[in-house]
């Protein structure tokens, strides 16, 4: 988990998908955005789908991001958030974003 806090810390040396496989395994995500997202509290299930939405807004998620990253979900609304899930998890996601709103 040291080398995946470099997400947090900003740390582009460490900006490796090798260098966060600890990360990935940790929060059960496989790509970049997604172990960032669950580092800032988002639940796995949602952290996949919303770590897609920001590569295909953003492009790939660089450390150096971790602010753009934070503010972009803490402005995300909850109709955007729920857009990312099929039909028949709409419940599901509503709820997680609630949970997510209540911890941040």
């Amino acid at each position: 988990m040291l080398r995946a806090n470099g997400i947090l810390l900003g740390k582009e040396e460490l900006d490796t998908d090798e260098s966060l496989i600890p990360s990935y395994i940790y929060f059960g995500v496989n790509n970049k955005e997604a172990a960032a997202l669950a580092m800032l509290g988002v639940p796995r299930f949602a952290a996949e789908r919303l770590g897609k939405m920001w590569r295909k807004e953003n492009g790939e998620f660089k450390n150096s991001q971790i602010a753009s990253l934070k503010s972009w979900l803490n402005n995300l609304e909850e109709e955007k958030w729920i857009s990312n899930f099929e039909s028949d998890k709409k419940d599901l996601a509503r709820a997680l974003y609630n949970n997510w709103v209540k911890e941040r």
